[in-house]
Parts: C-alpha cells; sequence; structure tokens
C-alpha cells in the first residue's frame, strides 16, 4: 500500500507514476478513484487492484490516495484526475458519495462517453426513509443525494450480498427504466501484507491474553455484555488479562469493566494494523454482534478474517454474520445467548489447548476461503469485460 502510495504521489511523469498506462489497448482498463489509507482503501482498491494487474486480460491504475480522514468525504480531498487516464479507462470505480455525483458524471462522460462509472459499497451508506401510508416512497429516496446517485452509475459492486440486494430494491423503486448491474466483489485478504510477520510466540504457562481490537464506535456494542466481562476478569484475574486496543473501554464517560486491569494500545495507521495486533501476543479477541444495525448491516466480516489470519481464536455473536461463517470449537467460539459470554469466557480460560487449536484451524480456513487467488482475481476480471 506504501509503495503504490509513494509512486502515485511523486512527481509529474504519469508513465513513472502509471506504468499501466502503457497498455493501450490490448486489455480492459479500470480506473480506480480516491483511494484512501484505510481498510476500504486496502480490500475495496489496493488488493483489487493487484488481482486485476496480475490478470492477463485486465489491467488497473489508482488515481489518487490520500491519507484518510473521518472528517472528510470524497468531494473534500484533491481528486483532480488527468485526462489521459479518463481516456484510458474503460470502467472508473468510486466510492458512494453523500454530494451530488452529477457534476463528476458529466466531467467523465465528457471526456471519453464510452467509459463505464461504477459505485462501490462496503457499508450501509444511505439507509432508507421511513414512509407513513399515503407518502411517496419514490420521492422520499429520491430527496437523498446517495440514493439519487445511482441513476449515474452503469453498475453497483458491494462486498456482501445482502448490500447488493438492499440497493438494488432501492434502485428499482427509484429507477425502474434503467438496466443497473449488481456485481458482489468480496473483502479479501492477501499474503503480500502478512509475508514479513514473524511467527506468532505462544503464551504457554502465562496469563491468557483476551483482547477488544476496533474503535471508540463498538463502545456501545459491548455495553450490554459489560456486566459479564467484568466479572469474568475479577474473578479470574491471576489466569487471563484484558487488551484493548483502539478504545479507552469507555461509553459516553463511563468505565465500561471498572476495576478491571487493563492494557491499552492506541490506535495506529493501517499500514501498521497487522503488525500491531500480531505483536500482542493475543490468545482471543471478544467481537460482539454491533447493536447498530445502521452500522452494522450487510457489513463484511473482514475483522474476524484478519484476526483469524494471524492465527487468534475469535469468540463472538453466533447469530451474528460474522458467527455465522465459524463452526464453534473448530474454527470460533460462538455465543448464542446474550448472558453466555462470562461461560465462553470461561471455556476459552480453562482449555488453553483448545484455543490454540482454534486459532491454528481458523488460520488455514481464512486463508483457504477468504484471501485472493488466481481464481478469485479470474471472477474479478469477469466482473469488469
Amino acid at each position: 500500500m506504501d509503495k503504490i502510495h509513494q509512486r502515485v504521489k511523486g512527481g509529474s511523469n504519469l508513465l513513472k507514476k502509471y506504468p499501466e498506462l502503457k497498455d493501450k489497448k490490448s486489455k480492459v482498463h479500470i480506473l480506480f478513484l480516491n483511494c484512501l489509507l484505510n481498510s476500504s482503501g486496502m480490500y475495496r482498491v489496493v488488493l483489487p487492484y493487484v488481482a486485476l494487474n496480475n490478470s492477463e486480460s485486465h489491467k488497473a491504475i489508482i488515481g489518487s490516495i490520500h491519507k484518510w480522514d473521518f472528517n472528510k468525504s470524497f468531494e473534500d480531498y484533491d481528486n483532480a484526475i488527468n485526462r489521459e487516464l479518463i481516456e484510458w479507462a474503460d470502467y472508473v470505480v468510486l466510492p458512494a458519495m453523500t454530494s451530488r455525483f452529477e457534476p463528476v458524471y458529466k466531467t467523465l462522460k465528457g471526456v471519453n462517453p464510452k467509459i463505464k462509472i461504477i459505485l462501490d459499497f462496503d457499508r450501509l451508506t444511505f439507509v432508507a426513509p421511513t414512509v407513513k401510508s399515503g407518502i411517496n416512497l419514490k420521492q422520499k429516496l429520491a430527496n437523498q443525494i446517495g440514493f439519487a446517485n445511482l441513476r449515474f452509475a452503469d453498475m453497483v459492486s458491494c462486498s456482501t450480498a445482502a448490500l447488493a440486494d438492499y440497493y438494488e430494491k432501492i434502485a428499482k423503486v427509484l429507477h425502474p427504466e434503467k438496466k443497473l448491474e449488481f456485481a458482489i466483489v468480496p473483502d479479501l485478504i492477501s499474503q503480500d501484507a502478512f509475508i514479513k510477520l514473524p511467527h506468532r510466540e505462544l503464551q504457554q504457562g502465562k496469563k491468557m491474553r483476551i483482547g477488544i481490537v476496533g474503535t471508540p464506535t463498538m463502545a456501545k456494542d459491548f455495553e450490554a455484555m459489560s456486566a459479564e466481562i467484568t466479572s469474568f476478569f475479577k474473578e479470574h484475574s491471576e489466569g487471563a488479562e484484558l487488551i484493548l486496543m483502539g478504545w479507552n473501554g469507555k461509553l459516553k464517560g463511563i468505565d465500561l469493566f471498572k476495576g478491571v486491569a487493563i492494557e491499552h494500545h492506541k490506535a495506529v495507521q493501517f499500514q501498521k494494523y497487522y503488525s500491531k495486533v500480531h505483536s500482542l501476543n493475543l490468545d482471543a479477541v471478544l467481537l460482539p454482534h454491533s447493536v447498530a444495525k445502521r452500522y452494522s448491516f450487510g457489513k463484511s466480516a473482514i475483522k474476524m478474517i484478519e484476526l483469524s489470519a494471524l492465527g487468534i481464536a475469535v469468540i463472538t455473536d453466533g447469530k451474528s454474520n460474522v458467527g455465522r461463517l465459524l463452526s464453534d470449537g473448530e474454527t470460533g467460539f460462538l455465543v448464542n445467548e446474550k448472558n453466555d459470554w462470562k461461560a465462553a469466557l470461561e471455556e476459552v480460560l480453562n482449555n488453553r489447548s483448545k484455543v490454540t487449536d482454534v486459532g491454528h484451524y481458523a488460520q488455514k480456513f481464512i486463508w483457504k476461503n477468504f484471501s485472493w487467488n488466481s481464481f478469485k482475481a479470474k471472477l474479478l476480471a469477469n466482473t469488469y469485460i
């Protein structure tokens, strides 16, 4: 990711910045715009870009890469696009936009009338309004810019089938006359990001290290189970310790794990994320089911995929989108009732060798099923024909 960033932002020589421009006619050309240095940038842009360029039929270019700013949207970044890139491209892939897309559409089509536009979604960016009896749903949807922008797309790509189904239903209400294509482009990992990580040290004979890895947005998810988690760590302070990365354990100033000794680690830039999590030597990680459906609906299981790829056992809600991918006691530990989190933690603590085995089998499962390979790259290439 860093290497591509340095190449794209450096100098004015187009062929040095974008060596793929040398391919003029022989392959299908994909132009990715507005790649951010965060997880979405990695899984929605960088890794698909690498997969397409490794194929025999396609070439891809990332037009710009920016440092991620939570407070910025697409239009806030400097996305000046060279005319030659637009002329070169058969497809242009952009993230979902919360502002009017029409000016961007006119610019792209004005330079290259044949270019096909793809809007990419990896989360529920726009929520359909609640409609009371007698109110026109189509008009309500049209008043939301994000949904209205769908009329400018030739294709919508989504990270999950649930998201694709959601936006397809919206599109049929808003634009029944438009033949809008939908494609599922899943979030997958790559060996390139993990290859330099050393073998993970096992913690036999020491306290079991159980982590929570995320951001402050997860605080609400842990509120309902915080009493169980707190009780467990207070009772087993000599055998287990809680490690928090990226969040301080508080919700609106209230300490959810009051009285528990916590090892805190600040969030890091995404480029350092894998190595930082790896260095924590976690035995297991708690992944709750999100209570904020506005943010969880249709999201991929990428957090579980990342952790499992590192050989870390995941403890999660068996009914969540993450839990449905795992087998209890084989590739993860599943909690099926909201008051069973303490019981799950005690099972993990009392079966350390099993935790190690689960982490190992989960790692094999993830790399076999959720990583880029030549077959998955070919499926991606077939999206753009």
